[in-house]
């Protein structure tokens, strides 16, 4: 889920989740909460999954950490 470390695609996602399925996606921080299978943007989940490659979210990650692998005060207290 890396929609959340890059606040313009989460944006976009969330604009294409409302305008395909006609309400607001239901998420928490790293999930999607569907109450009906039928209405599950299929699709839309698929072209998501092609927003990032590895490579690209390695570095996103990376970019977030500190040296010593702790969080930084920022990610802490957002």
């Amino acid at each position: 889920m890396g929609l959340y470390a890059e606040p313009a695609l989460l944006e976009r996602f969330l604009e294409l989740h409302e305008a395909r399925v006609g309400k607001k996606a239901d998420m928490g921080k790293s999930c999607l909460r569907f109450s009906e299978p039928d209405a599950i943007p299929y699709a839309l989940m698929g072209e998501v999954a092609t927003w990032f490659d590895l490579d690209r979210w390695i570095d996103l990650y990376r970019s977030r950490r500190t040296p010593g692998g702790r969080k930084t005060a920022k990610e802490e207290n957002p």
